[in-house]
């Protein structure tokens, strides 16, 4: 049944993968959205949660729900043959050899699988109702949206189909991967002693960057683009998740390979760090953003950030086994960590010379130049910086902003000019640009 399946996707051009895709996301992101710990929060002060509105999270908790309805409206509306093969194409993805997890098996219930999804619709269609009544009230606490969320995931996790497919979305197979290369890599020339681990870790990173890819295109329907914010909590949610069973992992099994350990414990730290840029960064305030133009330029920033992360750590991984393997080859829009710095130390080095020309020639009438300078790198290149240094960038461009007087200007482009270039002497000593020397003199004063 998988072969025709496969080819029954070629035949429709892959519409059905598609909205496979999206069913998985938006059940998942259902069940992952209702745990606050995985929503974005203010490191240095945060609103007491019995003090918080989450009528915005309410209105976009509807929207998903209208999304996982139209998904799931797709897959029962396919001709029952088609069906057919789509479940026994699912169905054949819990015999690969995961190795990982204890696996649900199919539900043997009376209903028939057409009647399972048509249940289904009508519980998330129910929910997605109140949502939208709820979201309409003027406030809405912390324990009635906790309560909104048990009830959900009671009502929607009793439908027969749905315990199966919590199982399905966690465990995406080798055959999902698009690249036969890695297919092949994964199957046939991974170490045996990591093979089901690591392979099922790269078939979940290519099932992410699954997800990167169904953002909508820019729309000026503010619920459309801020349902998307589901999608990123769910993503943090499966980098935390998965951290989490790599730590159980390691206290279960035998020892590994001490370089496979210290290759997945980075690629897992690297993950967490940039997540933390898009979820305390890029998702904090987004559903108080009011015009789709900034929600867009914030999705779009997102998916980048994440997209990048999830294609370095597919390569890192499988490099270990084939180190000729090709980031170009794999990703058409593969940036490497060697073009990224290079890039970084040329814009911070543009940036610190339009602050020296300013602060030496006390050119105040180029300082909406230096902040729409300032505004360009934040949203582009300071991505590529460490985490720790976004805050120190955030602070200062409040001050450039703000700042009205020559003397306080003087004084902060005198604190910024030794910020940038510390930063740029830092920059220069990663591992990645030695052979690259930097062809100017960073001064000090």
């Amino acid at each position: 049944m998988t072969t025709d399946w496969h080819a029954w996707l070629q035949q429709r051009a892959e519409v059905a993968r598609e909205w496979s895709h999206a069913f998985c996301m938006w059940f998942r992101a259902s069940l992952a959205y209702f745990v606050l710990h995985y929503h974005p929060n203010r490191e240095d002060a945060s609103t007491p949660l019995n003090l918080k509105n989450f009528v915005p999270e309410v209105q976009v908790f509807a929207h998903g729900m209208a999304a996982l309805l139209q998904s799931t409206a797709h897959l029962v509306s396919v001709e029952s043959v088609e069906r057919y093969q789509f479940r026994e194409y699912l169905r054949s993805l819990l015999q690969d050899e995961a190795g990982w997890f204890l696996l649900q098996p199919w539900p043997t219930v009376s209903q028939t699988p057409d009647e399972q999804m048509l249940q289904f619709m009508d519980t998330v269609g129910q929910f997605r109702t109140l949502a939208f009544h709820m979201g309409q009230a003027p406030w809405v606490a912390y324990p009635a949206f906790v309560v909104m969320g048990r009830i959900f995931r009671q009502h929607v996790l009793n439908t027969p189909i749905a315990a199966w497919l919590v199982q399905r979305s966690l465990i995406p197979g080798v055959d999902e991967i698009p690249h036969a290369e890695v297919r092949y890599l994964c199957r046939y020339q991974l170490p045996p002693a990591v093979r089901p681990v690591v392979a099922w870790v790269v078939a979940k990173l290519y099932q992410w960057l699954a997800y990167l890819e169904m953002f909508p295109p820019l729309s000026e329907d503010i619920g459309i683009l801020r349902r998307n914010y589901m999608v990123f909590i769910l993503l943090n949610a499966e980098v935390q998740r998965l951290k989490r069973r790599w730590d159980r992992f390691l206290v279960q099994v035998h020892p590994w390979p001490s370089n496979w350990v210290e290759a997945l414990e980075g690629t897992l730290f690297a993950l967490q760090m940039e997540m933390k840029k898009v979820i305390h960064r890029e998702m904090l305030g987004f559903l108080e953003v009011q015009r789709s133009a900034g929600l867009y330029m914030r999705l779009e920033n997102s998916q980048g950030i994440l997209r990048n992360a999830f294609q370095q750590a597919i390569l890192s991984l499988l490099q270990m086994a084939d180190p000729s393997l090709s980031g170009t080859v794999l990703f058409p829009n593969y940036r490497t960590k060697l073009e990224q710095s290079l890039r970084l130390r040329e814009d911070l080095w543009s940036l610190r010379q339009l602050v020296r020309d300013i602060w030496r020639n006390h050119a105040w009438d180029r300082w909406n130049e230096l902040v729409s300078e300032f505004r360009r790198f934040r949203n582009t290149t300071m991505h590529f910086l460490m985490y720790r240094d976004w805050t120190h960038f955030d602070e200062f461009y409040r001050q450039v902003q703000r700042v009205r007087t020559p003397a306080a200007r003087t004084a902060l482009l005198d604190q910024l000019n030794a910020f940038l270039g510390a930063l740029l002497k830092e920059i220069n000593k990663r591992d990645v640009l030695q052979g690259y020397p930097f062809p100017y003199r960073i001064e000090d004063e």
